[in-house]
């Protein structure tokens, strides 16, 4: 019965060496842990505040086309269309004065 008692005590020294180092490597881990969590709630605000810039840019952004680019844009396919719509009648004659005798008479007309 001795060896078992003898066993049963080494047994528990171990068992105690082990709990000894777990609780020594908690305490160690724990600040590490603690500080990934900070550095993770930290990110996450950055996060947050750089979202909600982005949502406010995407507002201005969609403002400027809307007022100043699409205007301009409206602008500027107008002048467009109006150029097509003096050009087409232009683009008619031409080929058609080029086969009648009065070919310089009718590109002059046309031209000015």
């Amino acid at each position: 019965m001795g060896t078992g008692k003898t066993l049963q005590e080494k047994l528990s020294y171990y068992l105690d060496l082990i709990e000894m180092q777990i609780a020594h490597q908690i305490s160690h881990k724990s600040d590490d842990f603690f500080q990934a969590v900070a550095s993770h709630d930290a990110v996450r605000e950055e996060l947050g505040k750089a979202l909600t810039a982005v949502k406010a840019l995407r507002l201005k952004v969609n403002h400027v086309d809307a007022t100043h680019v699409q205007g301009s844009l409206k602008g500027v396919l107008h002048v467009i269309i109006n150029l097509i719509i003096e050009f087409i009648p232009i683009s008619f004659t031409i080929p058609f004065s080029i086969t009648t005798a009065s070919c310089s008479t009718e590109l002059c007309n046309c031209v000015s």
